[in-house]
Formats: C-alpha cells, structure tokens, sequence
C-alpha cells in the first residue's frame, strides 16, 4: 500500500471498507433470560414495586389530605398551601416506605421459596415478617415488630387476593 499523500488519492478496494456479513443474533427465550429466573423475576419485581409506590402514594396523599383540611387556614389561599403542604409531605413518605417494603418482601419471598420448594400458604407471611424485621432493623424492637407484624399481615392478604382471584 502506497503512501496516500504522495499519490494524493485514496484506494477504494481497501479490505476494512468492505461489508462482511453479519451474524444475525437469536432472540429466543433461552438467550434471553437468566436460566430458572424467566421472563416474570423482573416483571413482577417491576410491577408490584410500582404498584405499592403508586398505591402509596394515593393512599399517602388521602391521609395528607385530610391532615391538611383538619388543620385548615384563615384564609382560602391559607387553607389551600396547608392543603398542599399536607399532601405532599405525608404521600410520596408513605409510598417510599410502601415500594422499599415490597422490595425487601419480593427479594425475602425468592429465598424463602428456595428452602420451601413450592409455593406454600405460609410464604408470603415468613416473607412479609422478615421484610418489616429488614426495613425497620435499625429501629427499637417495639417499632421493628410493629412493622414486621403489619406487614405480614398485609402480603398475606395481597398473595391471598391473587390466588383467590380478588385482585
């Protein structure tokens, strides 16, 4: 290959500008998911972790809203911002705290199915207990409890309302 700045022109026959043929990727359910997890570890993840952030927040924001109208104000624009204030203080609280707990559940609820070995009726309680022991770990006992109490209580409601269809 000659100097190109001697001979001023470029070859167009060079070997790198050539088009190869390209391997066409397979995009088939083996390639594309981690073996034993499918397609549904990350959907479910994904979408009850939405689902208790949103469902929070709309349930955060009801109570900050009726904080806000107890509290009230002297003036209708007063009223309002105590309102607002309300709202937007307790609701996204309540829906950070509502989607950290389903994470904790979703993780607790895989490891507790890989010493069960099936789906039993009393997973979703082991799991919702460990979750609220996790989230509330660096509390006193009487909040951790509290928590790990409650939330059992309530993703064994949730995981009943999916197997009987009510939700």
């Amino acid at each position: 290959m000659g100097d190109y700045l001697k001979t001023g022109s470029v070859n167009y026959d060079l070997e790198i500008l050539k088009k190869k043929p390209e391997k066409k990727l397979s995009f088939d359910k083996q390639n594309l998911y981690l073996q034993g997890y499918g397609r549904q570890w990350g959907e479910k993840l994904v979408y009850s972790v939405g689902l208790a952030y949103g469902s929070g927040l709309i349930l955060g924001g009801g109570c900050g809203l009726l904080s806000g109208i107890v509290k009230g104000g002297k003036t209708k624009k007063l009223f309002l911002n105590s309102v607002l204030n309300s709202t937007s203080a307790i609701g996204p609280n309540v829906a950070n705290q509502m989607a950290s707990l389903t994470m904790i559940y979703y993780a607790l609820n895989n490891f507790v199915k890989l010493f069960t070995k099936n789906d039993e009726v009393y997973n979703s309680s082991i799991a919702g207990f460990f979750a609220g022991c996790v989230y509330k770990s660096s509390s006193n006992y009487k909040i951790m409890g509290s928590y790990s109490i409650l939330s059992s209580a309530a993703f064994s409601l949730i995981d009943y309302g999916f197997k009987k269809g009510y939700i």
